[in-house]
């Protein structure tokens, strides 16, 4: 049986290909379905419910977990959102208060981010839930994002709740940490919502 600190550097590299390719190999149809079953899963978890403040991913491309749906639904609901925005030459992730889907537009890599003009970068409040994307994840919470430790240098920070999304393809057994990488508190698939807190703190162990 391997453990994480077992296992070379080069896996969790490999692993971000392997995985990718399979959340990419998902059809269309399979994956607005899972899509789906994971807004209606969020929201039963009442993950979100009581909370006045949302930090959430823009889904952009590869069959992440659709997100501009529940966007849609948390502003309606009139809750403050955030979406990133990733500065490429300091390697920060900022946040920026979100109205309405309209004000994103396509940047870096495929991403949507707010365009210049609705750029309005605020400190994070406290009590905020942030929805995370990610490659791969394990069942109690640690992850694979696309490389550029942006998720990772801003959870280690954050005094929230931490929500990975994904689809049940990307879950793994087990990935190599490093000290900088952080743990999701809570996973939500097409299959349920995982307490990956609770497991941690049973002592689950990958692999």
């Amino acid at each position: 049986m391997s453990h994480p600190g077992d296992m070379p550097p080069q896996t969790k590299q490999s692993l971000r290909s392997e995985v990718l390719w399979k959340r990419k190999s998902l059809d269309e149809a399979t994956a607005e379905a899972n899509s789906l079953i994971v807004r209606v899963m969020l929201d039963a978890s009442e993950l979100l419910s009581g909370v006045s403040v949302v930090l959430c991913y823009v889904s952009a491309k590869d069959n992440e977990v659709a997100t501009h749906q529940i966007i849609r639904e948390l502003l309606t609901q009139g809750k403050t959102i955030f979406v990133p925005l990733c500065d490429r030459k300091s390697s920060i992730m900022q946040w920026s208060r979100l109205t309405a889907l309209e004000e994103l537009e396509r940047t870096h890599f495929g991403l949507l981010e707010p365009s210049a003009q609705y750029v309005r970068i605020e400190a994070v409040p406290d009590g905020a839930v942030c929805l995370v994307p990610g490659v791969a994840f394990t069942r109690d919470g640690w992850r694979i994002g696309y490389g550029g430790g942006y998720f990772d240098r801003f959870l280690n920070g954050f005094s929230g709740i931490s929500v990975g999304l994904a689809h049940g393809v990307q879950l793994i057994d087990t990935i190599s940490t490093q000290p900088h990488d952080c743990p999701v508190d809570y996973l939500v698939t097409e299959s349920g919502v995982i307490d990956c807190r609770e497991l941690r703190s049973l002592g689950f162990k990958n692999g």
